[in-house]
């Protein structure tokens, strides 16, 4: 009967022993893709600025989104980030004026353990100012 108790409680302690080490393996980064979309052309904006935070400086990260307008960053533990994104142009009119046009968007994200999200960002026209080349 001893022998059964004690093969009993192995097989129970090596049981629990495996949970525990498969768990620690669990996936936990957190990917989020944002594609920054132009809200009047809707089309990808290619060197847009990007903002991603959270309260703690920490997880804060600025970057520039690609040819395709995308910008992919891992996180390592979850969390709602809030995200911005913005590009300057100048529109030459003539010699002597050109458009400085701002836009800019903003949106917020959830990220969870494991998870791999997408979204799309989309900027708006914030200011339009006519300038003279200096």
């Amino acid at each position: 009967m001893k022998k059964c108790l004690i093969t009993v409680s192995l097989l129970i302690i090596t049981a629990l022993s495996v949970n525990i080490f498969i768990s620690c393996d669990k996936e936990t980064d957190c990917t989020i893709v944002v594609t920054v979309i132009d809200g009047q052309t809707q089309l990808p904006v290619p060197g847009a600025n990007i903002f991603f935070g959270h309260d703690s400086s920490d997880f804060n990260v600025e970057a520039v989104t690609d040819a395709e307008g995308k910008y992919t960053h891992v996180y390592k533990s979850p969390a709602i980030y809030e995200m911005r994104a913005w590009i300057d142009y100048q529109v030459e009119i003539d010699a002597q004026y050109y458009w400085a046009i701002h836009k800019e968007g903003y949106n917020s994200f959830r990220l969870r353990e494991g998870e791999i999200i997408e979204r799309d960002l989309v900027l708006t026209e914030s200011d339009s100012i006519k300038k003279i080349y200096q």
